[in-house]
């Protein structure tokens, strides 16, 4: 539906948008991060949030798949929808701008003493 569409256009424009902040070393860092699995080691350093919406992933690929297995093609859509509206883009996007905020208060408070 549109609602839904409007959202996937938010998430897309915050990643986006939260890109174009980087600089090249610290995009090729994100870049080469991605390349493969992450490990326990790496998954155990992030931050509570990112840990969350990793642990949330691996539930949505596990529920996902033993509904496609099972044929059951709008079950799996409908998991996938929620995933994407609840836990992706109203609370991790959430998370994640208010954490962003708070880093650029401070470093903006740091630069002004």
């Amino acid at each position: 539906n549109r609602n839904f569409a409007n959202k996937l256009w938010n998430v897309g424009r915050y990643v986006f948008t939260q890109l174009e902040g980087l600089d090249d070393a610290e995009r090729s860092r994100l870049v080469e991060s991605l390349e493969g699995p992450i490990t326990e080691d790496e998954v155990a350093a992030l931050p509570l949030p990112d840990r969350h919406i990793v642990s949330m992933c691996h539930v949505l690929i596990e529920d996902v798949t033993r509904c496609l297995l099972a044929y059951n093609v709008a079950e799996a859509g409908k998991r996938l929808y929620e995933f994407i509206w609840d836990e992706l883009a109203d609370w991790y996007v959430g998370i994640s701008s208010l954490r962003l905020q708070q880093r650029q208060d401070t470093s903006t408070d740091q630069a002004d003493q």
